[in-house]
């Protein structure tokens, strides 16, 4: 039922491709493939991606809701996990937003940017050094190891040189901000895998405006890894002032959050 020309031939659009492709069982794959290959034409931000996201969660949410919830009043708020979802799902077709993440945004990011990435010696970001920086970094623990390895696989180190001023929000950072905003519109609490990869994005294309906005605003929850990664970037604007001479007391935006 599916091949390289579905796309093309779908009358109702690339939305009502990805609603043909939940309906069958057994089709993620497939709607992976197709998925990354519609991204990766750069399909409208504001209109036809908004409606394969929409699509997407619509079902992403129905599926939650079809699990049986403990009675009320047993206390606390019921959660879903991912596991529990798909050994609840059986063979029909849904992403969540792990899926989305390691399987479309990732690659997707690093199909166009891994050049540039590739050139570093590791995923992780360079340590900064310096007297403050070695300080304030014994004074903080590191996160507790990620037993999957999934978020550190998916993570998205800072360039050494910092990009050229951009005209405009790179196509790979609108499609995951607006797939994030699409899963709250849901009233769907994003993974934890997805808000680190914001997170990361925000830094690498230099939006710290976009980022001050979601941790304000609470879209990116309180984590111990976004906490760490806040002291990351402090560490680096400390270590940078250092080299340049700069008042050590001069405050991070990271900082002011």
């Amino acid at each position: 039922i599916y091949n390289k020309g579905l796309i093309s031939m779908v009358s109702g659009g690339t939305a009502e491709l990805v609603r043909f492709l939940l309906r069958r069982t057994n089709c993620k794959e497939r709607l992976i493939d197709a998925l990354k290959r519609v991204l990766s034409k750069e399909i409208s931000y504001s209109g036809e991606m908004m409606a394969v996201f929409k699509v997407l969660n619509m079902t992403y949410r129905q599926a939650i809701e079809s699990i049986p919830q403990p009675p009320a009043g047993s206390g606390g708020r019921a959660t879903v996990s991912l596991t529990q979802l798909a050994s609840y799902m059986g063979g029909r077709s849904l992403l969540s937003e792990k899926d989305m993440v390691i399987q479309v945004f990732h690659p997707l990011f690093m199909s166009i940017y891994g050049e540039l990435i590739g050139k570093q010696k590791s995923a992780s970001w360079e340590q900064p050094q310096g007297s403050q920086a070695d300080s304030l970094r014994a004074m903080v623990p590191a996160p507790d190891p990620d037993p999957s390895g999934e978020m550190e696989k998916t993570r998205v180190p800072l360039p050494k040189k910092k990009l050229k001023a951009l005209k405009k929000q790179p196509y790979i950072f609108c499609a995951t901000i607006s797939y994030l905003r699409s899963l709250l519109n849901f009233q769907i609490l994003p993974h934890k895998i997805l808000q680190i990869f914001a997170f990361d994005l925000c830094l690498f294309f230099n939006q710290q405006h976009v980022l001050q906005q979601l941790l304000h605003y609470h879209v990116l929850l309180d984590s111990v890894e976004i906490s760490y990664r806040l002291f990351e970037v402090l560490l680096r604007e400390v270590a940078e002032n250092e080299k340049h001479g700069q008042p050590a007391g001069k405050l991070c935006w990271a900082t002011q959050i």
